[in-house]
């Protein structure tokens, strides 16, 4: 395995543990453990930055990886709504 394949590895992890926190976020905020949850929820948004600013500056921006990151997104933004507005029902 090359230096540029393993660059690439440890960007997809950050990008893939983002959807893995958000899902995470939301389990242990239904348990009420609302300060996990909420450095859960920072570690998500942080390794939004993190990995969008290790691609680049690796120089292994791959297409891939622009879909994982954008379905990461997506995941966080849609997880962390929906919980947020089913909170305020009840």
């Amino acid at each position: 395995m090359n230096l540029q394949t393993k660059k690439l590895i440890i960007v997809q992890i950050i990008t893939i543990s983002r959807a893995v926190s958000a899902f995470l976020f939301v389990c242990v905020a239904l348990t009420g453990q609302h300060n996990l949850s909420l450095i859960l929820y920072i570690y998500a948004c942080a390794s939004d930055m993190l990995d969008g600013f290790l691609a680049r500056k690796l120089r292994c921006v791959t297409k891939t990886g622009g879909i994982l990151d954008l379905f990461s997104d997506k995941y966080l933004t849609i997880i962390s709504m929906t919980y947020a507005i089913a909170r305020n029902i009840n």
